[in-house]
C-alpha cells in the first residue's frame, strides 16, 4: 500500500470516529441538563452550561466531517485538502488536550477524539 492511500484511508477512519464522537457528545446535552438540574450550586447555570455543551458537540462533529471531506482531496493528491485536515487535527488536539489536562474529564471518549486528531496531525506533518 503507497503512503498517499495508508494516510487518506487513515485520516477517514478517523474522521469517522471523531464525527460520531461529536455526534454523541451533542446528543447527551438533554442528559446533562437535566442532572445540572439536580444540583442546585449550578442550577441556575444550567442553560449556559447545556448550550456551551451542545456547542462543543456541533463543533466537535463539524470537525471530523471536514476531516472526512477531506479524505476525498487527500485520496486524489489535491493542494486544498492537505490544510483542511491539518486545521481540524490541529483544532481537535488542542481541544481535547486542553479537556484532558485543565477540565480533567475522564470521559474515554476525549482521549480517543484527542488520539485521532494527534495521529491524523502527525501522519499529516511528517509523510
Amino acid at each position: 500500500m503507497d503512503r498517499r492511500k495508508f494516510i487518506s484511508r487513515w485520516i477517514l477512519i478517523t474522521g469517522i470516529i471523531i464525527a460520531v464522537t461529536g455526534i454523541l457528545h451533542t446528543s447527551f446535552t438533554p442528559a446533562m441538563y437535566q442532572q445540572m438540574l439536580k444540583d442546585e450550586t449550578v442550577k441556575d447555570k444550567a442553560p449556559g452550561f447545556a448550550y456551551f455543551f451542545a456547542f462543543c458537540g456541533f463543533a466537535v462533529l463539524y470537525a471530523g466531517l471536514l476531516t472526512i471531506y477531506s479524505f476525498f482531496g487527500l485520496k486524489k493528491s489535491e493542494k486544498w485538502a492537505r490544510p483542511i485536515a491539518v486545521s481540524a487535527g490541529l483544532f481537535l488536539a488542542l481541544g481535547g488536550i486542553s479537556a484532558i489536562a485543565f477540565a480533567k474529564f475522564g470521559n474515554p471518549l476525549i482521549y480517543i477524539m484527542c488520539i485521532s486528531a494527534i495521529s491524523n496531525l502527525f501522519l499529516l506533518l511528517i509523510f
